[in-house]
């Protein structure tokens, strides 16, 4: 089988709206919040004409991700329902439900998604010096807060 290039058509939707889902449960911590985001990306996403493209995908989820956050309560951020946590991930999850949305998005995306900081930029619409920034002081604060270094 021949994998698709970076950007390119996706050769499995199936393992794409697997990643979309796995990096909306880690945004929320919730299963349910995560299936919700997850279709509604790919409602929105399942227009004619638009075919498959990563490139397109990664964009509308964050923005759908941060327009969510805008107009209704909080989506994640919410650590007092425990029994959606991963096992043997509550620390690091409960920190990162603590981050504030963009700054979730972007340590998701880069560390769950394996996005680049240039792809990070372009979905979230900032440049990518923000990005790096970003990440480099989240990391070090999502450290000192899971194991006190």
């Amino acid at each position: 089988m021949i994998m698709p290039e970076k950007g390119s058509l996706v050769g499995d939707l199936d393992q794409l709206i697997i990643q979309v889902y796995t990096a909306g449960y880690y945004l929320t911590g919730c299963r349910e919040k995560a299936e919700r985001l997850c279709a509604l990306v790919f409602d929105k996403y399942d227009r004619p004409g638009l075919g498959t493209h990563e490139n397109l995908v990664w964009p509308l989820f964050c923005h759908i991700f941060l327009q969510c956050c805008d107009e209704q309560e909080e989506i994640g951020g919410n650590t007092g329902s425990q029994s959606d946590l991963l096992p043997g991930a509550e620390a690091i999850q409960r920190a990162l439900l603590e981050l504030p949305p963009g700054e979730r998005m972007a340590v998701i995306l880069k560390y769950k998604a394996g996005m680049d900081g240039e792809t990070i930029a372009r979905c979230m619409d900032c440049s990518i010096s923000r990005v790096s920034r970003l990440l480099a002081a989240r990391k070090e604060k999502l450290r000192r807060k899971c194991f006190g270094q």
